[in-house]
């Protein structure tokens, strides 16, 4: 059964070629703006399944519409993509106190039978140090400015920084491979 992927994200585009999955990529647009209060999975979750409600009410097919959402938190306060260079500065000087928290939800639908299957996963990300000239030099990529909580694990420019990272890589970077094999199968068994 085809894949309709709600996400267009080239490192979870890369993690559904890797579990070898046929998808289809058909954004749905819908802008992330968790309310920065409750629980953080909860809130995962809620994007997730608003952004496949989207798809699922354009369709009526044998797909299965597969969508994530992902919310980073820091000392139990929200993080989004840094705004400017002194929030980049802040976030990247404070992690190696405490690590980031990713909570990353997979919301899948069977479009034809309407069967949902849903999960979330943590992993959290510790952080080395970073000195004044790695925080500069991190920054002037311009790459934080687009991460939410201003990091990335992928690529050596980052790796060199983190320390361990307790969960999975997947869910870090925004499709936990297992709980999205599970949801799917879940929901193709229900034609």
């Amino acid at each position: 059964m085809k894949i309709i992927f709600g996400i267009d994200n080239d490192n979870q585009e890369r993690i559904l070629h890797e579990m070898g999955v046929d998808f289809i990529v058909r954004p749905t647009n819908f802008v992330e703006h968790p309310v920065h209060y409750g629980d953080p999975s909860q809130q995962a979750l809620a994007m997730a399944k608003a952004k496949a409600q989207r798809l699922d009410n354009d369709l009526n097919e044998p797909v299965v519409i597969l969508t994530t959402a992902q919310v980073v938190t820091y000392e139990e306060h929200f993080l989004h993509k840094p705004k400017n260079e002194a929030e980049a500065r802040k976030l990247l000087d404070s992690y190696h106190r405490l690590p980031a928290k990713c909570y990353t939800a997979v919301v899948a639908i069977n479009a034809q039978s309407s069967q949902e299957a849903e999960g979330v996963e943590l992993a959290k990300v510790y952080f080395n140090p970073l000195s004044k000239d790695e925080i500069d030099h991190l920054i002037k990529t311009g790459d934080v400015y687009n991460l939410e909580g201003g990091f990335n694990i992928r690529g050596a420019e980052w790796r060199r920084h983190i320390r361990t990272i307790d969960g999975h890589q997947d869910t870090v970077l925004g499709l936990p491979k297992e709980l999205a094999r599970r949801l799917i199968e879940q929901v193709q068994g229900q034609l």
